[in-house]
């Protein structure tokens, strides 16, 4: 277990702390980690992880509490997820915000960053080349502030359940996103064709010609 959460001192809930985990090539997360804020009213922490290639996760990756904490996640190549949540646990919480990007996102678990409050908000943001929500995928960000935005450049699939209290927001370059899951409610689909496409190479910056300096003549 990766742990830095908060504690109780002197009746006041101590918040989440911050959990960084940077690697040049690959991340295997194969351990529970948790930046919890303690109960009741304590925030979750702040999670940041940079993946130059692949992180994989076969864990849970919590940062709850009175309100919801941050994780920030990164994959040069692939992100392959599990459990995630950064949702309010506490009597009046609100979620936290959980931003992915990676060259291909895979969510084959929950994805949470709901809170308890009818009126709370939430923020799930992923971008990728590709997106794949599998079969047993589950976004979620209820309470009428809970805003779900999926960014895809080549194709969002969507196998499994998306759910936000207010919008879910898929923005692509060219192909539509294939839906065969759920979408609650129906997507706000934005068309974006400026997007570099991920295959694209960016042009290479001209080398400037050397311009040679000039030559003094001699005096008659």
């Amino acid at each position: 277990v990766i742990e830095s959460a908060g504690s109780v001192f002197w009746e006041v809930s101590g918040d989440g702390g911050f959990i960084d985990l940077i690697a040049g090539q690959d991340i295997y997360l194969g351990a529970n980690l948790f930046a919890n804020g303690a109960n009741p009213d304590g925030a979750g922490g702040y999670v940041t992880i940079e993946a130059g290639n692949n992180f994989t996760q076969r864990a849970r990756l919590n940062a709850e509490g009175g309100d919801g904490g941050d994780v920030a996640i990164v994959a040069g190549n692939i992100a392959d997820l599990d459990w995630i949540s950064v949702s309010g646990v506490g009597q009046y919480a609100g979620g936290g915000e959980l931003a992915i990007s990676g060259r291909t996102v895979n969510v084959n678990s929950n994805v949470r960053a709901t809170g308890t409050l009818t009126m709370s908000y939430g923020d799930v943001d992923i971008a990728g080349c590709y997106v794949n929500v599998g079969p047993a995928g589950f976004i979620e960000t209820l309470g009428t502030g809970g805003y779900n935005t999926i960014t895809t450049s080549n194709q969002l699939s969507v196998a499994g359940t998306v759910q936000a209290g207010a919008v879910n927001k898929f923005v692509y370059r060219s192909s539509a996103p294939s839906v065969s899951g759920t979408v609650s409610p129906a997507p706000l689909l934005v068309h974006d064709a400026t997007m570099l496409a991920c295959d694209a190479t960016p042009s290479p910056t001209p080398t400037p010609t050397p311009v040679p300096s000039p030559t003094s003549s001699p005096l008659p």
